[in-house]
């Protein structure tokens, strides 16, 4: 294939393989966007969720820990009952669960717990740049505009407090697995 990327070859694959090709250039796009922050930012990227499959990134900031999911539907999606809802979502699909099951899996295996977590998708998938998941006093987690990612994690959304950068990389660094 000369070109994977080719428009014409993606529209002609079938659907889990547009789907996997979606999911692999969103999580793309958001290690780009994360690498660009700058010294003060440490990511580990396909951290093992035991069960759960994986979590695409942990990124600490000094604002925090986040828990980071990536994806691409390939079309508009909404918050509906405490999920994302989409035409094009697998029937039963549940993005905002399955993130909050692997947040939880790492936090169990590395004893560090995540300041939030981050639904990631285009800018063209949703109508605003962040949007809440759950309740104001304890969101689920929050979907975010691409182009929004780097002030959610410079501490826009954040909640008050401080971290320990330095007692959570080093803990991180010592207990994350990878897939």
């Amino acid at each position: 294939i000369e070109d994977p990327y080719d428009p014409t070859l993606i529209r002609s694959a079938p659907r889990h393989i547009r789907r996997l090709l979606g999911e692999a250039l969103a999580e793309e796009a958001t290690a780009s966007i994360v690498s660009d922050m700058g010294i003060g930012v440490t990511v580990w990227h396909d951290l093992d969720a035991g069960s759960e499959g994986k979590l695409d990134h942990a990124v600490l900031t000094p604002s925090g820990l986040w828990a980071v999911e990536s994806i691409d539907w390939g079309a508009p999606v909404r918050v509906e009952h405490g999920d994302i809802v989409g035409e094009t979502l697998a029937p039963g699909e549940r993005p905002v669960k399955e993130l909050v099951r692997a947040a939880r899996a790492v936090q169990k295996q590395t004893r560090v717990r995540f300041t939030g977590r981050l639904l990631v998708v285009p800018d063209s998938a949703v109508e605003v740049d962040v949007q809440l998941v759950g309740s104001p006093k304890k969101p689920t987690a929050l979907v975010v505009r691409r182009s929004a990612l780097g002030q959610v994690l410079n501490g826009v959304w954040s909640p008050p407090g401080s971290v320990d950068v330095f007692e959570i990389r080093d803990r991180l660094q010592q207990t994350v697995r990878f897939v």
